[in-house]
């Protein structure tokens, strides 16, 4: 599914909770670290263990754009983030997404990820939404493995389940 048809169906909504600071709606660019996702392999994979903090990459669909970006943000150029790290907000100036989440890169394949849509502002809505994210990460060349999503709370699950 390509972005384009992503949002057809999912259009853009606004952040579904405040911002807790106002550099929340800083729109961070490439000079601090964000990375347009275009195809496979992750461009600079920084690895981590999937639902843990270490190598948590943020993501948002937008109608012409996946942007992501570690969320430590070690690039951010000054004046620094307030909170000390990005948030989904600081992809999109804090306006609107279709979705986003958190994904890692896997140790072994940089065009293997673990994507999850894990986002206070942005979340995938249903089950569905968060299907039909990981076919647009799919779309651009990259293996996924979805988190999924947590049935009893009806939102998506953020950590890795072994079956």
């Amino acid at each position: 599914m390509t972005l384009a048809a992503f949002s057809a169906i999912y259009p853009l909504q606004g952040p579904n909770k405040p911002l807790d600071a106002p550099d929340q709606a800083r729109l961070l660019t490439a000079a601090d670290g964000v990375i347009s996702l275009t195809g496979a392999p992750f461009p600079t994979p920084v690895l981590g263990q999937p639902g843990l903090p270490a190598g948590k990459h943020l993501w948002v669909i937008l109608p012409a754009d996946l942007p992501v970006i570690l969320e430590t943000a070690p690039n951010v150029q000054p004046p620094p983030l307030q909170s000390g790290c990005a948030k989904h907000t600081n992809l999109t100036g804090g306006e609107a997404a279709c979705c986003g989440g958190e994904l890692w890169i896997d140790a072994v394949s940089a065009s293997q990820l673990y994507v999850n849509g894990g986002s206070g502002r942005y979340q995938p809505r249903t089950s569905d939404e968060l299907d039909d994210a990981v076919q647009v990460f799919e779309s651009l060349g990259f293996q996924v493995v979805s988190m999924g999503w947590d049935d009893d709370n009806d939102r998506p699950a953020r950590m890795l389940r072994k079956s």
